[in-house]
């Protein structure tokens, strides 16, 4: 069992750079890292967490599914973030021969990654979905301002990221 957050430090040696990845060798690393029975046995998350966890982010790929209409939804899976003790869900989004990942966190809405050479339009629309669907589910959260701020700064760095990369 690989875990998502050593391949996030990048502690795997048995892959390139992080700059050097393409998006076949990340989802051949994160298909070993698919939740599983013993990461479900580690977890400090109750039945309904995770009960909790799947059923958002299963409901935020139906709006991907339904909004992002000109690129395909080839693979999507389960992945567990053990620093976080969390649940995560890749997407693999294709047009033609170009492919790109992202991989939400369930307990925070967040992107937790994308591939380097991500399509800036997929990006930004993906981003708006996730801010719209919190958006429309803080009202009926418990969530302290830590927590909002924590959200803007990685939007922040996320995009900053994107627009340098263009």
């Amino acid at each position: 069992m690989e875990s998502f957050d050593d391949f996030m430090k990048n502690k795997n040696h048995s892959l390139p750079e992080k700059e050097d990845l393409n998006v076949e060798v990340v989802l051949e690393a994160m298909r070993r890292c698919t939740l599983s029975e013993k990461h479900l046995e580690k977890t400090n998350l109750s039945k309904t967490e995770i009960e909790v966890s799947r059923n958002n982010l299963l409901s935020f790929q139906k709006i991907l599914e339904i909004e992002i209409s000109d690129w395909a939804l080839d693979e999507s899976f389960f992945i567990y973030n053990d620093e976080d003790d969390a649940i995560c869900r890749l997407f693999l989004f294709s047009r033609g021969l170009t492919k790109n990942i992202f991989i939400i966190g369930a307990s925070r809405p967040l992107i937790k990654f994308v591939n380097r050479d991500i399509d800036t339009d997929l990006f930004f629309e993906i981003s708006n979905l996730l801010l719209d669907t919190l958006v429309n589910t803080i009202s009926k959260m418990e969530v302290k301002p830590s927590f909002l701020s924590r959200i803007g700064g990685r939007i922040k760095r996320a995009v900053s990221r994107t627009i340098e990369s263009v």
